[in-house]
C-alpha cells in the first residue's frame, strides 16, 4: 500500500461555547469551528454571540489557531435578507473559512464575497473523486468527506483531488449520510438540514432484545493516526459541538500527542459511547451499540427504599462527580454532593425522580476534578457592522427574478423497477424518471430493452452515493444510454454533472436543496434544465420563493435513512415499529440500507392551492409500490379528483419545517 508524502494534518476541535474554545486551545488544536447564534447545524449549542465570536477571533490569532465558521444549514427563502447580513458582517471579520451546506450560500459566497475561503460540509454528501474534483472546479478550497468511507478508498480520494480534504476521527456517528437524513423532519418537522435533528437513531424500535438497531457507537480512529498521517488528508476534525470543555481539552490532548509523538500515550476519556473504528478501520459488524447513551456504566440501583436510592458500582468514585441513570429510554443527571456518601462498593443518595427503577442502570458523565476553563471575554478591538447596505442588499435581493408567469401543468412519473415500463407507458405518460439501482441496471441488456422507444420522455437517475470502485460503472452507463438515444438524467448531487457527455441533458432531483432563489440560481448556472424541490418542504417556504418552476414531489415514500451501514431487523418481513406504533420497512440496495415509513405521502389534496401559487410541475413517485395497473389508476384516480389517499400522509406540506 504506497501513500502520498503529506505535511502534518491540521486538529481541529468543536467550540460550542466561548469555554470550550480555550479547551481547545490548551489541549493543541491548530483549528477550532464554531457556529454563531444562526445558521448552523448545531442549533442545541450554546454558540456565539456577534460580540463573542470577534473577541474569540482575536483571542485565536494570538494563538496562531484558524477559526472556521460553521454556515451548515440549508437556507429558507425569507432567510436570504438575515443570510446576506451574516455573510457581510463575517466578510469583515479575518475568519479562515466558512463552512456550508447549501448551494444557494455558495453562490452568494462567490458572487458577493469572493474573500471568503469555502468548506464543503459533509452534509453536502462528498464520498467520492468526482465530487472532489467539482470542488476544486467550484473553488472550494476543503472538502469535509462522509464518515462512510473505507481507508482504501480515502487513500483513493486522496491520491487523485487537488482540493484540501478533511475527515472526522472521533465522536458521534449519524446513522443515515449527513444530508439525505429525513427521518427527524418527517417525525415532527425538525430537519437534520436544519440544525435541529431530534436523533431518531437513537430510539428503541421493534420487541427484539436489542431495540437500538441504528444506535452507533463513538467514532475513534486515534490508534490509527500513523495511517492516516501517511495519506493526503489536511485536516483531522473532532465532533462535538454539544460536548462540555472537558471533552474538547481531553480529546484535543490525546490527539495532539498521538499526531506529535507518533504514538497513542494517553488513556482517552471522553464519557462517550463505546468506541468503533467504523468503515475506515473494517469493523463495521459491531458498530452497533446496546446503549445509545453516553458516560462509562458505573452500577445500577440495587435498592430503592425511604426516599433512598442505593447504587452497587463496580468502580469507586468521589462526591462531585457527575452521574446519569438510565431509566427506559429517559435519562435523569445527577451530580453527586453532601446529600450522598460512599459505602465500600455502595453510593447512597437521594431518590431524585419517583420513575426510577431497581435495576437501572447508571453512568459515570463527568469527573469532580475535571478542569474548567474561564468564559470571560475582552471587548473586541473592532466590531464591523452586522448589517449589509440596504440599497446593495435589496440589489441583490432583486436579482432573483420572479417567475410567476402561467406554465403548462407537466407530471413526472418516477418508478424503481422495469416491471413499471408497460404500466406507464399504456398510460401514455410523457415525462418519466427511471431509478434502477446497479445490481438491476447489470441485468438490462440496453440493445434488447424496450428503453430506446421511450427517446425524449425518460430521465435516468442516478444515486446519492457512487463509491470510488463504482464511478467506472456509471461513466460507462452514461455512455451505453448515449449509444441508444437515451441522454436525459436526473442527477443526485451536483457533481454527478462531470459523468455526462457533451450532449447530455441534466436535472438535479430533491437531494440537491432547493429551499432558496439563490440555490435555483446556481443550478440554472449549472445548466440544469429543471430542479426539485426538497420532500421535507412546507407551504411558507413555496410562498416565499419567487422561482417557482420546480419540480415538486406531491407522492412518495420518504427514505427517512439512506445508510451504508447494514442492520439486523428481527421482525416479519424487515418492518419494525417505533415506540409510538408507528411502522417502518426495512430495504436493501447495492449494499445501502434505506428506512421508508409504512405510510406514504400523498398531497394532492392541496393541488388546487399549489396551482393558485403558480407551481404547475409535479412529481408522482411510483417507488416502493407495488407494480400493477390497479395501484397506478388509484394514484391517477386520487390525483385528478385532488383527494386524499387512504391512510396516506401530508408530511410537512400542511404543517412547518422548523
Amino acid at each position: 500500500m504506497e501513500f502520498q508524502k503529506h505535511k502534518t494534518p491540521e486538529l481541529l476541535l468543536p467550540a460550542g461555547k466561548v469555554e470550550n474554545f480555550r479547551a481547545a486551545v490548551k489541549g493543541g488544536a491548530n483549528a477550532v469551528y464554531l457556529g454563531l447564534k444562526q445558521f448552523n447545524a448545531r442549533a442545541r449549542a450554546s454558540n456565539f454571540s456577534h460580540f463573542e465570536f470577534l473577541s474569540v477571533l482575536e483571542e485565536a490569532k494570538e494563538h496562531n489557531v484558524k477559526v472556521y465558521v460553521t454556515l451548515n444549514t440549508v437556507i429558507k427563502n425569507e432567510e436570504l435578507p438575515a443570510l446576506l447580513d451574516f455573510l457581510w458582517f463575517l466578510s469583515k471579520t479575518k475568519i479562515d473559512a466558512v463552512i456550508i451546506q447549501d448551494w444557494g450560500v455558495y453562490y452568494l459566497i462567490k458572487k458577493h464575497f469572493a474573500q471568503l475561503s469555502v468548506h464543503a460540509s459533509t452534509q453536502m454528501g462528498y464520498h467520492n473523486s468526482l465530487a472532489t474534483d467539482y470542488a476544486f472546479e467550484k473553488q472550494i478550497d476543503r472538502v469535509i468527506l462522509a464518515r462512510e468511507l473505507t481507508q482504501q478508498e480515502l487513500i483513493t480520494i486522496g491520491e487523485k483531488t487537488k482540493v484540501e480534504l478533511e475527515i472526522f476521527v472521533h465522536g458521534a456517528l449519524c446513522y443515515s449520510f449527513s444530508g439525505m437524513c429525513l427521518f427527524s423532519s418527517y417525525l415532527g418537522g425538525a430537519g437534520a438540514n436544519r440544525g435541529l435533528c431530534a436523533q431518531p437513531r437513537r430510539r428503541a424500535y421493534g420487541k427484539s432484545n436489542q431495540p437500538y438497531v441504528f444506535s452507533l457507537k463513538d467514532n475513534q480512529l486515534i490508534e490509527q493516526i500513523e495511517i492516516l498521517k501517511k495519506m493526503n488528508i489536511s485536516s483531522l476534525k473532532i465532533e462535538g459541538r454539544l460536548k462540555s470543555a472537558e471533552y474538547v481539552y481531553n480529546t484535543a490532548l490525546s490527539y495532539r500527542k498521538a499526531i506529535d509523538k507518533s504514538k497513542y500515550t494517553l488513556p482517552l476519556v471522553d464519557f462517550g459511547r463505546e468506541k468503533t473504528s467504523y468503515f475506515f478501520g473494517g469493523n463495521i459488524q459491531k458498530a452497533i451499540t446496546e446503549r445509545p447513551n453516553t458516560g462509562i456504566l458505573i452500577g445500577s440501583i440495587q435498592t430503592i427504599s425511604h426516599n433512598t436510592i442505593i447504587i452497587l458500582l463496580n468502580q469507586s468514585i468521589k462526591i462531585g462527580d457527575k452521574i446519569r441513570f438510565v431509566h427506559r429510554s429517559e435519562q435523569i443527571n445527577l451530580t453527586t454532593d453532601h446529600t450522598c456518601k460512599t459505602e465500600d462498593n455502595l453510593l447512597i443518595c437521594p431518590l431524585i425522580d419517583s420513575k426510577l427503577k431497581i435495576g437501572d442502570e447508571v453512568f459515570l458523565i463527568g469527573k469532580a476534578d475535571s478542569l474548567s476553563f474561564s468564559n470571560k471575554i475582552k471587548k473586541p478591538k473592532h466590531i464591523p457592522s452586522l448589517q449589509m447596505p440596504k440599497p446593495l442588499k435589496d440589489k441583490i435581493l432583486k436579482s432573483f427574478n420572479s417567475n410567476l408567469t402561467k406554465q403548462t401543468e407537466q407530471v413526472f412519473f418516477r418508478i424503481d423497477r422495469l416491471e413499471w415500463l408497460e404500466i406507464v407507458t399504456k398510460a401514455r405518460v410523457q415525462h418519466l424518471i427511471l431509478k434502477l439501482s446497479k445490481n438491476d441496471w447489470t441485468k438490462v441488456d440496453l440493445f434488447k430493452s424496450k428503453l430506446q422507444n421511450l427517446q425524449g420522455k425518460i430521465w435516468i437517475e442516478l444515486p446519492k452515493f457512487i463509491a470510488e470502485g463504482q464511478i467506472e460503472f456509471y461513466k460507462q452507463l452514461v455512455a451505453d444510454l448515449h449509444s441508444i438515444g437515451i441522454r436525459q438524467f436526473s442527477l443526485s448531487h451536483a457533481s454527478q454533472k462531470t459523468l455526462m457527455l457533451p450532449n447530455s441533458i441534466w436535472a438535479f432531483n430533491e437531494n440537491v436543496y432547493v429551499f432558496n432563489d439563490a440555490a435555483s440560481q446556481f443550478l440554472k448556472h449549472e445548466k440544469a434544465v429543471y430542479f426539485t424541490y426538497p420532500q421535507e418542504i412546507d407551504f411558507g417556504n413555496l410562498y416565499a420563493l419567487k422561482n417557482r418552476k420546480g419540480l415538486l414531489p406531491i407522492h412518495f415514500y420518504p427514505e427517512l435513512f439512506y445508510s451504508r451501514m447494514p442492520v439486523k431487523v428481527e421482525e416479519v418481513n424487515d418492518s419494525i415499529n417505533d415506540e409510538h406504533g408507528k411502522t417502518y420497512h426495512k430495504i436493501v440496495n447495492d449494499g445501502i440500507t434505506i428506512v421508508r415509513p409504512d405510510e406514504v405521502v400523498s398531497q394532492f389534496k392541496f393541488l388546487t392551492k399549489l396551482r393558485k401559487l403558480g407551481y404547475h410541475q409535479f412529481l408522482i413517485d411510483l417507488s416502493y409500490h407495488e407494480a400493477n395497473r390497479t395501484v397506478f389508476e388509484a394514484i391517477i384516480k386520487a390525483f385528478q379528483k385532488q383527494e386524499k389517499l387512504q391512510g396516506s400522509t401530508h408530511f410537512n406540506l400542511k404543517g412547518v419545517l422548523k
